[in-house]
This record gives structure tokens, sequence and C-alpha cells, in this order.
């Protein structure tokens, strides 16, 4: 074993990232915003069999779908635990975020260059914890725009009804992961 054999940037980005997760578990209050909440509550009344309503008295539909679709079998699982159900989704926040750095990490590097993804690790780490953007579909929407990107990238100039019909369904998955997006689409 030895000292300089380690890939130290790595490493280090690493425990960054591993620290503020952890730290996102330890204290999930001070992480989520409350319109997260919302989310939690419609999807716990979602697994609970009341539908998609907040106060279990009228229904709603005023949250981006995709996210809730993604939160309500999150609910189910947690059997009725709120606070599970809050780490369950921290969780799959945290999933999202490491699919969208290897995403990003894909279309800086580009074809042909070396991958240095590891340096957006700390940068999006700060930019999604400190910045307080554990707001529910932020995650999502990312890891959504970021593959819409790398197919942009790897699709440029070469139009055919398959790459259309991939831009087609990632700007779909887009706009349903936050509705507001239709006007960057």
């Amino acid at each position: 074993f030895a000292l300089h054999a380690i890939p130290w940037g790595p490493a280090i980005a690493a425990l960054f990232v591993g620290a503020l997760f952890l730290m996102a578990h330890v204290r999930p209050e001070q992480f989520m915003q409350d319109d997260s909440y919302f989310y939690l509550q419609i999807a716990h009344n979602i697994a609970a069999g009341f539908g998609s309503t907040f106060n279990r008295i009228t229904p709603t539909n005023g949250y981006h779908p995709l996210w809730e679709l993604m939160c309500a079998p999150l609910a189910w699982v947690a059997r009725g635990d709120k606070r599970t159900l809050l780490h369950l989704v921290l969780g799959v926040q945290q999933i999202l975020f490491l699919a969208t750095w290897l995403l990003l990490g894909r279309v800086v590097a580009g074809p042909s260059a070396p991958s240095r993804r590891w340096l957006l690790l700390p940068v999006l780490a700060y930019g999604f914890l400190f910045l307080r953007t554990y707001a529910s579909e932020a995650f999502l929407f990312a890891f959504v725009l970021a593959g819409t990107l790398l197919v942009l990238q790897r699709d440029w100039g070469a139009f055919d009804v398959w790459r259309s019909f991939r831009f087609g369904l990632l700007a779909g998955l887009a706009f349903l992961s936050r509705l507001d997006s239709i006007f960057l689409i």
C-alpha cells in the first residue's frame, strides 16, 4: 500500500460528497425545502389509498407529475412512516445526483477527451446541497436535462426519425419532471 498510488482528487471529492450526503440524512429538515414536503404528503395519501390529495378532502394535481410518480411508490414502501419516506426520497435524490454527475461528466469529457468528471463532483454537490436545492424534482429534472445534453451531443448534426423520437421523449420527460420547463424546451 503506497500513499502516492491513491488518486487523491477523486478520493477527496468522494469524501466531501459522502459527508454531505450523510449530513442530509442526519438532519434532513435542514436540507429539504418546504415544497418538498407537499410531495411527500400527497405520496403518502396516494399510497394510503386516498388518491391524489393533500388533505384527503379535495383532489389536487398541483405538482410535477413525474416526481410525484416516483414518490408514491416510495411512500408505499415506507408503509405510512413519514420519516422513512423522507429518508427514501433523500436517497433517491442522492442517486439521481450521482447519475446526473456521471452523465454531465460524459458530456464535459466529450467522446474522445479523458474523463475528469470527479472535478464536477464537489461543485455539483455544493450547488445542490448548500444552495438548498434538495427541492423535490430538482434532481430528477437535472438528470433528465443531463441525459438530453448527452443525446444532443452525440446526435449533433445527424437527424433521423429515431434520434428525433429520442429527443422528443427526453423533452417530454423533462416537461413531466418540471412543468415550467416547457419554456426551456
